[in-house]
């Protein structure tokens, strides 16, 4: 698959439009990242900055987390979305099945030829 077929195409574009959030802290901490894992969006409320430090770490790494999970869940949908590229291998015995009935199909057409020509020089 090319980074021009429109199975790559929408792929990406499924990406671009993937937006996660995590909270924590019981909302006082919330994160927003986006599919390629960025974070796009962190909010902490006054409230949370009364948290000790130790906690407030914990709730942002929780947010943080939390969102990640969501996003890969998302990537996962959009992926599952995308059809499998074709089996190389497979397409390939079926073109050599239908060449081999072809040929089998053109010895008989032949074959019946030879035998009506044969019939003709005989009347």
């Amino acid at each position: 698959m090319t980074a021009s077929s429109p199975a790559v195409g929408n792929l990406t574009a499924g990406f671009d439009n993937i937006q996660a959030r995590g909270d924590a802290a019981n909302g006082l901490v919330r994160v927003e990242v986006s599919g390629a894992g960025e974070v796009t969006d962190l909010v902490i409320e006054p409230k949370a900055m009364r948290l000790p430090s130790s906690d407030l770490s914990a709730a942002l790494r929780s947010a943080v987390n939390e969102a990640l999970a969501a996003a890969r869940d998302q990537v996962a949908d959009v992926a599952k979305a995308v059809p499998a590229p074709p089996d190389m291998a497979r397409l390939t015995r079926m073109v050599e099945d239908l060449g081999q009935l072809a040929q089998r199909r053109m010895d008989e057409f032949s074959t019946a030829a030879s035998e009506l020509s044969a019939r003709l020089d005989r009347a």
